[in-house]
């Protein structure tokens, strides 16, 4: 399940997409409290959910989009926007599509091709698109760092994107005022940079300010912002540079919210939490240490509401649980600006 401020989307495990909240697909611009079955001429592989914009990856590599299409996000040299989704990126088949998650301005998208080759395009701006300049808009897709083949791009990022490269190198670039590229500075970076030359990654995930990256051993790395913990080191020290969270345990997946909340799933199947936020587990208290979420269950992988301050993760037997705040995400819209404390169905 893919999830945002706006509502909440998921795939099915027969590639049935489902939408429910604002933006929903169907054409209305209403806030819809139940899921409904959307574009049901497509099955999906993956979701990509940002504040006014949404797209889908079809199971034949076809990018499915809809939305206001502002900054040029969907690539088609167009601002027009469309409420149902249309295929976008024509000729193109793609195994990996990442969008920013910025409201109104600053969007950017980036796809890697059948190919593996990474084509970015959008807003500009701290050279987010990865053309070695800074500023305007690229209105169709541009091919990034054509030396290289990607397999992997960081779902979500806002100013900042990632991308793991077909040997298993981490490279990022974009805005980095709080260290979230990961090369030590905060200078901006115009073009992808190799972060932890030699060290082999298998996921990332971006934020507004801060970045983590699981390795391949299993150990979680994190770096950028850290004023409520959020990089799970124990400590609120910004890092410039990758810094273990929760070290000595091992990870299989990771997720990363916009307020400063990280949760991951351990190879144990548990689900543990940290930094700021409804934490999942009954409290709201910030911390910079990993605490245990929903304990007595079992996960498998979890996803971050991008700017709801939610999360939700699917259990070894397939349910769908979640926590933190409701708002516009709620089956019962009398609830949709309450919290949920506690993962529930």
């Amino acid at each position: 399940k893919h999830t945002h401020q706006d509502g909440s989307c998921y795939v099915q495990n027969s590639g049935t997409l489902k939408c429910m909240g604002i933006y929903s697909g169907d054409g209305s611009v209403s806030d819809r409290h139940y899921h409904k079955a959307i574009d049901n001429n497509y099955n999906y592989q993956k979701l990509i959910t940002g504040e006014m914009n949404k797209c889908g990856l079809t199971t034949e590599g076809k990018l499915r989009c809809w939305g206001y299409n502002n900054s040029f996000v969907f690539g088609n040299n167009t601002l027009d926007p469309n409420f149902y989704p249309s295929t976008q990126l024509q000729g193109m088949t793609l195994i990996d599509f990442s969008m920013s998650n910025n409201i109104f301005s600053n969007i950017n998208s980036c796809a890697i091709d059948s190919a593996n080759k990474l084509y970015c395009w959008g807003d500009n701006v701290y050279g987010t698109v990865g053309l070695g300049y800074t500023g305007g808009y690229v209105k169709t897709p541009a091919q990034v760092d054509s030396g290289t083949l990607y397999k992997k791009i960081s779902s979500t990022g806002f100013l900042v994107n990632c991308g793991i490269t077909t040997n298993d190198d981490l490279k990022c670039w974009g805005y980095n005022a709080q260290g979230q590229v990961g090369v030590g500075n905060t200078t901006n970076q115009t073009s992808p940079q190799i972060i932890n030359s030699g060290v082999k990654y298998s996921k990332v995930v971006t934020s507004s300010d801060y970045t983590c990256g699981l390795r391949q051993s299993g150990d979680l790395f994190c770096w950028g912002y850290n004023t409520f913990g959020q990089l799970g080191d124990g400590t609120t020290t910004h890092r410039t540079s990758p810094v273990a969270a929760d070290s000595g345990v091992k990870y299989l997946d990771v997720a990363v919210g916009a307020y400063g909340m990280t949760c991951g799933v351990t190879i144990a199947n548990k689900m543990k939490c940290w930094g700021k936020g409804v934490l999942g587990d009954g409290v709201t208290t910030l911390s910079s240490t990993a605490v245990d979420v929903d304990a007595m269950t079992d996960y498998k992988n979890v996803q971050a509401g991008i700017v709801g301050k939610y999360f939700c993760g699917v259990t070894t037997s397939d349910q769908l649980k979640c926590w933190g705040e409701n708002k516009f995400s709620g089956k019962n819209p009398k609830n949709y600006n309450s919290y949920i404390y506690l993962p529930r169905q």
